[in-house]
């Protein structure tokens, strides 16, 4: 009650309790910054944890909101509201050998030495089924948890590595390294926001998913995405601004799977 009475005066207090996947931490920053323009007095409490805490958490109100990919088999049936697709590249060193390369086939990649994530991640998980769809199993020379360390691993180490696409732009492709679409075939994932199922929704969760749909009817973050490679607090009470981006090759459709 307390709550709701601060947030009809425009000052609602409290604890933001967000559960997300690892791979969604560059592009969690500009959600939440769309409620603390609006509610500066809300703590951010962001846990990086995998669909089956989040789903507990949900479960006993203990999240406010899960950011994770909309998978209904995996997740179940909750309130959902898609943010952006994400796309998948592979990142390889930046050398001679890749100097005029935009993409890349599965088959090739299955053929390079790849760091990866390990396979009991949801990412790691998508990442196989796509290898299994054209009848490939990589063997990977180093797996890790961190997208960021393997990142590193293409930087220092002269490995390969699969990523979701918003790292080549945020926070950006590390110095000596290159990412190239990967084809044949070409894929996707959505990532929403879910929250618990009924009418109860608390205020700041309901100042999130209020966030959310305001983003969306501006453009979504698939715009922001598509058009930057630094976004550093963009004045979201305005029209979106035009951004200076470097040219990526992006598929035209892409195929779910």
């Amino acid at each position: 009650m307390l709550d709701e009475i601060a947030e009809m005066r425009a000052n609602l207090s409290g604890r933001l309790r967000m559960g997300a996947m690892p791979s969604m931490s560059p592009v969690l920053p500009v959600l939440l910054q769309l409620v603390r323009q609006k509610h500066p007095n809300v703590v951010m409490d962001v846990r990086f944890i995998g669909n089956d805490a989040m789903k507990i958490g949900l479960n006993n109100f203990t999240l406010d909101a899960a950011l994770t990919y909309l998978d209904e088999a995996e997740f179940g049936r909750r309130n959902t509201i898609k943010i952006y697709t994400e796309k998948i590249c592979i990142l390889v060193p930046d050398t001679e050998q890749y100097a005029d390369r935009t993409t890349m086939s599965w088959d090739e990649a299955s053929k390079l030495p790849l760091a990866m994530l390990r396979p009991s991640m949801h990412e790691r998980r998508f990442v196989d089924s796509v290898f299994a769809k054209v009848g490939l199993v990589p063997e990977p020379k180093l797996e890790s948890e961190s997208i960021l360390h393997l990142m590193f691993q293409v930087q220092f180490g002269g490995l390969c590595t699969i990523i979701p696409e918003h790292f080549t732009r945020m926070p950006g492709l590390h110095p000596g390294t290159k990412a190239l679409d990967l084809v044949d075939p070409i894929v996707s994932q959505d990532v929403g926001l879910y929250w618990s199922e009924g009418e109860l929704l608390t205020p700041i969760a309901s100042a999130l998913v209020a966030a959310v749909k305001n983003l969306n009817k501006r453009g979504g973050l698939d715009q922001i995405l598509s058009r930057t490679s630094n976004v550093a607090a963009p004045d979201w009470d305005a029209t979106l601004p035009p951004l200076a981006c470097p040219t990526f090759a992006v598929p035209q459709k892409a195929e779910r799977i």
